[in-house]
């Protein structure tokens, strides 16, 4: 009898197993699409509450387009107007991509700037050290607002990720210090 009863529970076992991994095929291909629509919408909401991916410009400069607050600020198509440039390169973060955006000399002549140096602010609270305007006018370094012709957002480096020609320039541009220069998330400058 203790023969049977575990033949039983094995064929039962077997006969269950075999239900439960046809009939949850659906219920997990289900769940996951589930789940995919979720997290795009999350998405969507997240940058639909995004300030407009434009940038503010202080410090040292003589142009402001607000004069109370002595700020520049450089709306999206402010600087969809400008001249767009393209830097193939890697960077400390990507693999070998292409970067579209305006360069930071244009930026700097635009706003009158009168300094040496600049400080870039990330939207995650990141602070650059000093970049010397004699890297700037050596690399011709990029605000970039597109990788491989997608925009950048703030989850994947944007608005505004300054690269430069790392590849171009390895010896030069591959070490701590001018790793730092490429800043990501950059919501504003300050000219020193």
């Amino acid at each position: 009898m203790r023969r049977g009863l575990l033949n039983n529970f094995s064929q039962w076992n077997t006969a269950e197993r075999k239900h439960m991994q046809t009939s949850s095929k659906p219920i997990v291909t289900a769940a996951v699409a589930v789940f995919a629509v979720i997290v795009a919408s999350l998405l969507q909401v997240a940058d639909a509450k995004l300030p407009e991916a434009g940038l503010d410009i202080t410090g040292k400069i003589t142009k402001y387009t607000d004069a109370e607050r002595k700020t520049y600020h450089l709306s999206e198509a402010d600087i969809a107007a400008m001249p767009q440039y393209v830097i193939t390169t890697s960077t400390p973060w990507t693999s070998r991509a292409k970067f579209a955006g305006i360069r930071i000399e244009d930026v700097l002549a635009k706003v009158g700037a009168t300094g040496t140096s600049f400080r870039i602010t990330g939207y995650d609270g990141f602070i650059s050290s000093d970049i010397p305007f004699s890297d700037v006018e050596k690399y011709h370094p990029i605000f970039a607002t597109s990788m491989n012709g997608v925009k950048l957002k703030i989850r994947n480096f944007g608005p505004f990720f300054i690269v430069y020609p790392r590849d171009g320039y390895y010896e030069e541009l591959n070490n701590s210090k001018m790793e730092a220069s490429f800043a990501r998330q950059v919501k504003s400058l300050e000219v020193n």
